[in-house]
């Protein structure tokens, strides 16, 4: 009896010496990604009311009531700019008479800190649906509306494609899974898209 239980004990103080080991190397990990992030991040200028990058990372809408077609674009959770990437691309695009509407949702182009803590994605489907509702239903039928979406703006994408009043009339998926996050966000969910 005495052998099984040091065995046990044994057992145990080496799955705790695992456990322990495993927790390190995953806040190792997170502030080594922490100390890039805020060294890339302290040239930033942030909002100081709704916290996200002020050059490339805030919400664009370029809007001119006569256009026939919008281009309402979600980019993926957690982007540091959601305009900031396609930003000459939008502008061209609106110069041949498509509206643009690029709104940033959930924790997008964020400061690190606010940017990884835990997120339930209902709140950013929530407000990613709630934004294009809006603005598809002040539009006439005749008014022709594309969802595009990059990486991980795959879900609100298709969360709008499905729930919404008026559906698009068309999708774009551009690279919807993003492997750069893949440890962190994968799933059978994010795989099927």
């Amino acid at each position: 009896m005495k052998n099984i239980i040091k065995k046990l004990r044994s057992f145990f103080f080496f799955f705790l010496f695992l456990y322990a080991i495993y927790h390190a190397s995953l806040a190792y990990q997170y502030y080594s990604m922490k100390e890039k992030a805020e060294n890339f991040e302290k040239n930033r200028s942030y909002s100081s009311i709704f916290q996200y990058n002020q050059k490339g990372g805030e919400p664009l809408f370029l809007v001119n009531p006569e256009n026939k077609r919008t281009i309402f674009f979600m980019e993926g959770f957690r982007a540091q700019a959601p305009a900031g990437f396609y930003r000459d691309w939008f502008e061209e695009l609106y110069q041949t008479g498509t509206n643009i509407i690029v709104p940033v949702y959930g924790l997008q182009s964020s400061p690190f800190e606010l940017r990884n803590r835990d997120w339930r994605f209902q709140e950013d489907l929530r407000l990613a649906n709630q934004v294009y509702e809006a603005y598809a239903s002040a539009k006439s039928e005749e008014h022709e509306i594309l969802l595009v979406a990059h990486s991980f703006g795959t879900l609100p994408a298709l969360s709008i494609a499905v729930t919404a009043k008026r559906r698009p009339d068309g999708i774009i998926l551009l690279s919807p899974l993003n492997t750069g996050m893949e440890f962190k966000a994968a799933g059978k969910l994010v795989y099927w898209f």
